[in-house]
């Protein structure tokens, strides 16, 4: 970097490129310093380089509108669904869960076998009075439960079933099952249901032998999983 003489001379003018005299390249390599904070940023407005102060933990750069860097803090992320019932079977037993908390919307994820063959399908709040409605694959109006398969197997089924939670209306929903037999053909249910109580929010539902809505035991590894949401 060239001075005009012994040291107390101005320096001169230079570009910091790789001629002799002119500084050569700067090294950012934890060498160079300048009026910075640690994190800040610098960016060319078109006309001289600007200094832009780093900002909070989490958040993010983005172009503003008038086309230079910037700080934003993005929107707290949500979920839709509250995991309700996360149980999984470690040896042969009933299925019979709860959850605590309102939630209109309902999602039931169930992949499981019954340990003696049998028809599978599940009641609400332990309700085996005959308050169930289907149409599609099974047609009932007085069942004692809602049927998740209408086949006599001890074979692996796995069914979701949706339902709409208000607690002074009928629950409504949809339940798709499907069973892999042991010819490797697939057995599929689907059917639109009802479950015709208007005083109580579910929140409870057991697996059930589907003509009692009497609790049976699954294998190991039968598991299911519920969602709520508003």
């Amino acid at each position: 970097m060239g001075f005009g003489g012994g040291g107390g001379a101005q320096l001169t003018n230079h570009v910091h490129d790789n001629t002799p005299l002119q500084g050569g390249p700067l090294n950012f390599n934890n060498t160079t310093i300048g009026g910075m904070n640690s994190g800040d940023l610098t960016y060319s407005d078109g006309a001289a380089l600007q200094q832009l102060a780093i900002s909070a933990p989490n958040d993010q750069l983005r172009v503003s509108a008038g086309n230079i860097p910037e700080w934003f803090t993005p929107a707290a992320g949500s979920s839709v669904w509250t995991e309700l019932v996360n149980q999984k079977n470690v040896g042969t037993a009933n299925i019979d869960v709860s959850w605590l908390g309102t939630y209109n919307i309902l999602k039931i994820f169930f992949y499981g076998a019954p340990s003696a063959s049998a028809k599978t399908g599940i009641t609400f709040n332990s309700d085996n009075a005959g308050n169930y409605s289907s149409g599609g694959d099974a047609v009932y109006t007085t069942e004692l439960s809602n049927y998740l398969q209408d086949l006599t197997t001890g074979e692996w089924q796995y069914s979701v079933v949706d339902f709409y939670n208000i607690a002074d209306k009928a629950k409504q929903g949809h339940t798709n099952t499907t069973i892999l037999n042991a010819d490797n053909s697939i057995y599929k249910f689907e059917a639109w249901q009802a479950w015709r109580n208007t005083a109580d929010l579910i929140n409870s539902v057991q697996v059930v032998e589907k003509n009692a809505g009497t609790l049976q035991t699954y294998l190991a590894d039968s598991h299911i999983v519920i969602l709520g949401a508003n």
